[in-house]
């Protein structure tokens, strides 16, 4: 899903709705070049430009960056997020407590709800240092 930032509107103070996307998929086996044409015409569509600051959000499936470098040409700069692996290593680290608390951020964040997912960021780690302060 390609989609300018503003296009991501408040609908209420749990919702967020995208005014504006362009969605691409593809399942031909042609080593991503259908996928990476339908990708470039997305951005294109939705009006990257060289002076875009390019930032994409992945779950880590297989292939997803090369598919998103294809962009690189079109805009000033980019910057990929890999949510659900950098998410994954933090809960390991962290007491199952408060593992509910970190997914609820992740998928606040996947959904376009940066501010929520900060704050529940935020929460968990005064949380989680003042139980590892009362444990010692």
């Amino acid at each position: 899903m390609v989609y300018r930032s503003y296009n991501l509107q408040v609908v209420d103070k749990h919702h967020r709705q995208l005014v504006n996307k362009t969605c691409v998929i593809s399942a031909k086996d042609d080593k991503l070049q259908t996928i990476e044409n339908y990708v470039i015409n997305a951005a294109l569509k939705q009006g990257i430009s060289q002076d875009t600051h390019l930032i994409a959000l992945a779950d880590g499936a297989n292939n997803c960056w090369s598919v998103l470098e294809v962009l690189q040409p079109y805009c000033a700069s980019s910057e990929y997020i890999l949510i659900s692996k950098k998410f994954q290593s933090v809960k390991q680290a962290l007491e199952e407590t408060f593992a509910e608390s970190l997914d609820s951020a992740k998928w606040k964040l996947w959904y376009g709800e940066s501010p929520e997912a900060l704050l529940k960021l935020a929460l968990l780690r005064v949380t989680s240092v003042m139980s590892t302060k009362s444990l010692n």
